[in-house]
C-alpha cells in the first residue's frame, strides 16, 4: 500500500505510508494483522480522524513527507504552522516532526511570549516554558517604570496559576526574602560530603546582634587582605551555610574575595572582625545573616517543577 488515505472534516487526504509510518501511533496500526481491505487503503474506506481540523493536517503533511523522504523542507511556514505541526507531532508521538517544529519556534522571535509560555505547558517543552517565562517576568520587572505589562497579556499566556507564578518570579527578583521558597534546599551540618551552595550578594551580610543589624563589610567592601572593591551587587557562591528562625546565615570566613580567593573579612588571618556601626568584635567563624540571590533559570526551575518534569 503505497498510500493511506485519512478522512479529516469532509475532506480526504492521501499520505504516502512511509511518511505516515514515522509516527508511532501509525506505525503500531500498520504493524498489527490486518484484513485484505483495511482502513486507509481506499478513498472509499479511510481511516477517519475525528475531531481533527484539515487545515493543521495539511501543515503536517508539509513537515511530515520532507523529514521522511530527505526532501526539503517548504521555507513559507509561519510561527502558527509550526505550531499546528507541533500540535499533531505531540498527539501522535512523530518525535522527528516535533524535534524540528521545537527548533524552529526555539528560532523564532517575532511572537508573542504568552505563546510560548502556552504552548510549552501544553506541548510539554522545557525552552518554550523558560524562555516565555523569561520574557514575561523581565516585562513584569520593566513595567515598574513604564507600565509596559496588562493584565490582559498575562492572562493570555494560560490558567490563573501561571500568572500567579510569573508574578511569584518577579517578586522572588526584586525582593528576595519576600517569598517562600518550600523547595528550596536546607541541608544539614553534617551533609559536608554533598555541600548545597547558595549565591548572596556581598553586601548583603549583616550583624549578628540583635540590637544592631547593620550592614556586617568593610568600608566600600574593600578586601581587607588585597583591598580588591566589590560592587554592590556582585555576588559570590557559598557552601557553609545554615539557617535559623530569622532565615539564611553564612560564616564570615566563606566570604571570600573574588580577587585573592581569602575572606575580606580577615586581615593576615585575623580571626575577629570588628562590626563598624556597633563595634563588637566577632569570630570569623561565626555565621551573619545573609540574603540568597536567585538565577531566573532557577526560578522558573521551581516554579515550574511540575510542569517541566513533564517535558521531553
Amino acid at each position: 500500500m503505497a498510500d493511506v488515505f485519512l478522512k479529516i472534516e469532509d475532506e480526504i487526504l492521501s499520505v504516502p505510508r512511509a511518511s505516515l509510518a514515522i509516527a508511532q501511533v501509525f506505525e503500531d496500526m500498520f504493524q498489527a494483522p490486518q484484513p485484505p481491505s483495511p482502513e486507509g487503503s481506499t478513498r472509499d474506506n479511510p481511516i477517519v480522524l475525528e475531531g481533527e481540523k484539515i487545515a493543521e493536517w495539511r501543515t503536517l503533511i508539509k513537515v511530515l513527507i520532507p523529514l521522511s523522504t530527505g526532501g526539503n523542507m517548504p521555507t513559507n511556514l509561519s510561527i502558527y504552522d509550526w505550531h499546528d505541526s507541533l500540535k499533531l507531532a505531540t498527539k501522535y508521538n512523530i518525535e522527528p516532526v516535533r524535534k524540528r517544529a521545537i527548533e524552529a519556534i526555539d528560532g523564532e522571535d517575532r511572537y508573542w511570549y504568552r505563546h510560548k509560555i502556552e504552548w510549552g505547558l501544553e506541548y510539554h517543552v522545557k525552552s518554550f516554558i523558560v524562555d516565555g517565562s523569561t520574557a514575561a517576568v523581565n516585562a513584569l520587572l520593566d513595567s515598574t517604570l513604564n507600565l509596559g505589562l496588562s493584565m490582559s497579556e498575562l492572562g493570555g499566556a494560560s490558567r490563573l496559576q501561571t500568572v500567579v507564578k510569573l508574578f511569584w518570579i518577579e517578586k522572588a527578583l526584586r525582593s528576595p526574602d519576600s517569598v517562600y521558597h518550600p523547595s528550596s534546599p536546607n541541608p544539614s551540618p553534617s551533609d559536608w560530603a554533598n555541600p548545597i551552595s547558595i549565591r548572596i550578594k556581598y553586601s548583603s551580610v549583616k550583624c549578628r546582634k540583635g540590637t544592631c543589624g547593620a550592614p556586617m563589610y568593610p568600608d566600600n567592601l574593600a578586601c581587607l587582605t588585597c583591598g580588591h572593591r566589590h560592587g554592590e551587587e556582585e555576588t559570590l557562591a557559598v557552601t557553609d551555610w545554615d539557617r535559623d528562625w530569622t532565615g539564611l546565615r553564612a560564616r564570615l570566613a566563606t566570604i571570600i574575595c573574588s580577587q585573592c580567593s581569602k575572606s575580606i573579612y580577615s586581615k593576615n588571618w585575623a580571626a575577629y572582625y570588628q562590626c563598624t556601626t556597633c563595634k563588637e568584635k566577632f569570630h570569623i567563624n561565626q555565621h551573619f545573616p545573609v540574603t540568597r540571590v536567585y538565577d531566573i533559570n532557577e526560578l522558573i526551575e521551581e516554579a515550574f517543577e511540575e510542569e517541566i518534569k513533564l517535558c521531553y
